[in-house]
């Protein structure tokens, strides 16, 4: 379908994204029932962002960018690139630098904020970034008021704990005005 378009790496960098995706799909679909997932939400708003997932419930809104890759993540949460380090199948050490997705979601929160002003709804969105991949080892400097969750120690509880105890409430109409947007 898309030969010629895209390398063999492009295509497996994608598939990699819809495993993750996929991936925390599953876990957030444990949520309760008052709780909506929207996947690859398109927002524009002084720019445009492709967000992962949204979820809507009575805890909040929630913007969480998913990573799925696997290897060693160097991080510092002011730097612009991470580090992702791991042993391909050959044995060599491989490297790849890619964009803070603390500032990616950041971004993404942002300009979703925006779109739902400009809509006429006032909440506070939560940004979150959840390693999707049980093989990435995160090793972050320096804090961050948005959380980072790895499922390798434990992400995907504690990226349901924190949407479900999440001090904010939203009410029922207010969700339902959110989700018809989305």
């Amino acid at each position: 379908l898309f030969k010629g378009v895209f390398k063999t790496d492009d295509i497996e960098i994608l598939e990699a994204g819809i495993d993750g995706e996929n991936a925390t799909a599953k876990i957030l679909n444990q949520l309760p029932d008052n709780y909506m997932c929207f996947m690859n939400v398109l927002v524009t708003y002084s720019g445009k962002s492709e967000i992962d997932t949204v979820v809507v419930g009575p805890s909040g809104v929630f913007v969480i960018e998913i990573k799925n890759i696997k290897g060693k993540i160097l991080a510092d949460v002011k730097n612009k690139k991470w580090l992702q380090k791991k042993i391909t199948g050959g044995g060599k050490l491989y490297q790849k630098s890619f964009y803070n997705p603390i500032m990616q979601v950041r971004t993404h929160a942002y300009r979703l904020n925006g779109f739902l002003k400009e809509n006429g709804i006032k909440t506070y969105i939560n940004p979150i970034v959840y390693f999707a991949n049980e093989d990435a080892s995160v090793n972050i400097e320096n804090t961050s008021e948005i959380p980072v969750f790895s499922f390798s120690k434990n992400g995907d509880i504690l990226l349901k704990e924190y949407i479900l105890n999440n001090k904010q409430r939203l009410s029922g109409e207010k969700i339902k005005a959110i989700c018809r947007l989305l």
